[in-house]
């Protein structure tokens, strides 16, 4: 049991190096402790899926409202396009 909880916080420790070199947070900052009873109840993970969750409702509100600005351009609406043309460029704004 040892052994896992040292390859735990090995783990934890790499990640925690690797975030302050992306963020440039300075080495003075120590990093943040785990705390055993949420661990213990199962809030750290609850926590961790709600932030999910709501990252993903963020990334597809982002999407919808890239597409309704480009569909609300004028630029799409330029020149005689068929419907076939139309579909094509909603596709294309999609991917």
């Amino acid at each position: 049991m040892k052994f896992l909880d040292q390859q735990k916080n090995n783990i934890e420790l790499g990640r925690w190096e690797t975030y302050k070199q992306l963020e440039l947070v300075p080495d003075a900052v120590d990093r943040p402790k785990s705390h055993p009873i949420l661990s213990k109840f199962g809030v750290e993970r609850a926590w961790r899926s709600t932030i999910a969750l709501l990252l993903n409702e963020l990334v597809t509100e982002q999407k919808v409202d890239y597409l309704n600005r480009c569909w609300a351009s004028q630029d799409l609406y330029e020149g005689n396009r068929s419907p076939f043309q139309t579909l094509q460029r909603l596709l294309t704004l999609m991917s």
